[in-house]
């Protein structure tokens, strides 16, 4: 194989000659992100942005991997760049309102997701965005309407269907045995073997936290993080619900302190926690 620097020669000048390549230039970098391989991936958006520093997808990606890495304010800097060049890119507010929602800017974030929504109103990330800011600001009922479009846009997305169930529990005219019995009519579209299946069983009561928590322990280190921090979360939104506010504390300062920053159940867990009474 040859060096990195002749590769990186090789590409410029493959791009110079054919420009429709920067696009697949653009799919190698994003894979690298798919893989966990944030580092590469911004630095491949660099030369990209090098050979062409017009491109809003160039930008909007680099935030992405920006975003995978914890660098919250760069990203957002290059969702901004993206929509300088592109102010109809739904992809880059509905990324920059993610942004923004980590960064605990939530009314900004709504802002963008509605931005997003306004460019294409079936974007179902966007959706479920918004629905997270509002269920982390209290409006739950304005969340659960989000979810359940959300849901409705990708009936295959099982966070979007977790935190449907979540957001049900908190709006009063909905049952727990009307909330349970709509999550196992939801369960039917997604897989019961890939995670976070073991959550959703936790939740339908066909298994127990202690199982959730071996499930937890599966996969890669990478994967057992995420699953770790799944378990700890969600045990603690079910102990909120089940009104056992003492387990509910204990579960949700794990996922807290536990959880990768840039994740929905770290922020969450800290909001949670602000609304336990003292």
């Amino acid at each position: 194989m040859g060096d990195g620097k002749n590769a990186d020669e090789d590409v410029k000048q493959a791009v110079s000659l054919d420009p429709k390549l920067m696009d697949t230039y653009r799919e190698i970098s994003a894979a690298m992100i798919g893989h966990g391989k944030t580092g590469s991936a911004v630095e491949s958006f660099d030369q990209a942005m090098a050979l062409d520093p017009k491109s809003a997808k160039s930008y909007l990606e680099r935030g992405v991997a920006r975003m995978g890495r914890g660098q919250l304010d760069g990203a957002i800097d290059d969702f901004d760049k993206a929509l300088e060049i592109d102010p109809y890119l739904a992809a880059a507010f509905q990324h920059r309102g993610d942004a923004r929602f980590h960064r605990g800017l939530d009314r900004e974030a709504i802002v963008d997701f509605d931005r997003a929504l306004d460019l294409d109103a079936h974007v179902a990330p966007a959706l479920k965005g918004r629905a997270l800011a509002e269920f982390k600001l209290g409006q739950f009922d304005d969340a659960a309407q989000d979810l359940a479009a959300s849901v409705k846009a990708d009936a295959t997305d099982p966070y979007a269907v977790l935190w449907l169930y979540l957001a049900h529990h908190r709006v009063s005219a909905a049952t727990d045995t009307e909330t349970t019995v709509t999550l196992m009519k939801q369960m039917s579209a997604l897989s019961t073997a890939a995670w976070p299946a073991p959550v959703l069983r936790f939740y339908t009561g066909h298994s127990t936290e202690a199982t959730l928590r071996a499930a937890a322990q599966s996969g890669d280190a990478r994967q057992r993080l995420r699953q770790t921090c799944d378990a700890a979360f969600y045990a603690g939104e079910q102990a909120l619900i089940a009104r056992d506010a003492k387990t509910a504390a204990t579960r949700l300062q794990e996922a807290a302190a536990g959880c990768p920053a840039v994740t929905a159940e770290s922020v969450l867990a800290t909001a949670e926690l602000a609304r336990l009474p003292n």
